[in-house]
């Protein structure tokens, strides 16, 4: 709140001295009886301080909205990472039910931000280069999911797409900051 109040009153004091123009220019009119003129003068002034105040909260509105949007995949691939990096793998036929049950809610994250619907949405929201990240997520994901249960004899490529999986709860702070955080990235 401090902050939107520090960032209002160098406009307000710029506002302030457009009124005061305003109110000068309009008394010129009140001494010569131009009543009309005066009255449109007031009530556009108002109403121009209004709009732009309309301005500034609504840009506001839409950014906490695309916030909200954004750390909702934010969160499901970090929760989907989190499960891989607990696991080591992507495996949905475990014979443990806590692990099986554990993996199925991975999955639906995946399904949350890089697949599926999460796909569409990422592509909506973000620009290229997230989503390309996102691809990169979803290529892994595909190719550990195929190997699932199967002894590969690729293990380097099984370990590479692993890591890229593993390693996107230290990339994805850094790489969505201008998305999900508000401080010196805010336009």
């Amino acid at each position: 709140m401090k902050d939107l109040i520090h960032k209002t009153l160098p406009s307000f004091s710029v506002w302030t001295l457009i009124f005061l123009a305003v109110f000068i220019f309009a008394g010129y009119f009140l001494v010569i009886e131009q009543y009309t003129a005066f009255t449109a003068i007031v009530f556009g002034s108002i109403t121009a301080f209004f709009s732009y105040y309309a301005y500034f909260y609504t840009k506001e509105k839409i950014r906490l909205e695309l916030f909200e949007k954004r750390w909702e995949i934010y969160e499901s691939l970090l929760k989907f990472s989190s499960m891989v990096t607990k696991f080591g793998r992507i495996r949905r036929n475990s014979k443990d039910e806590k692990e099986k049950e554990e993996v199925i809610k991975g999955l639906i994250e995946a399904h949350s931000s890089f697949r599926g619907i999460g796909y569409h949405k990422t592509k909506a929201l973000f620009s290229n280069d997230i989503h390309d990240y996102f691809d990169s997520i979803n290529e892994s994901y595909a190719w550990l999911i195929s190997f699932d249960g199967v002894r590969n004899k690729n293990y380097d490529q099984e370990m590479s797409h692993l890591l890229n999986i593993v390693d996107t709860s230290k990339k994805l702070p850094d790489l969505m900051r201008p998305y999900v955080y508000f401080g010196e990235y805010k336009n």
